[in-house]
């Protein structure tokens, strides 16, 4: 049974959760968090830096392309009152 269903259905949750002081670690996963697209590069084999700049180039001319129209394409997408 996961977390969230655990304590939907209303269980006692004192003897399933470690209360001590341990630390502990948070996994997000927010995708905001982290390197510029570009500051990937060093991480990756060698064998598809290639690949990676044609894309990393494309981003970029994406990018400035839509610049100013994001609004437009948010309510095309359906993410904004048109």
């Amino acid at each position: 049974m996961n977390l969230i269903n655990f304590v939907l259905q209303g269980n006692d949750m004192s003897n399933e959760l470690n209360l001590s002081n341990d630390p502990y670690i948070i996994v997000s996963s927010d995708s905001h968090a982290g390197l510029q697209c570009e500051e990937y590069r060093p991480y990756l084999e060698s064998s598809v830096h290639e690949e990676f700049d044609e894309y990393v180039a494309e981003r970029h001319e994406h990018r400035r392309l839509t610049k100013g129209n994001k609004r437009r394409i948010r309510c095309r997408m359906g993410r904004e009152k048109c």
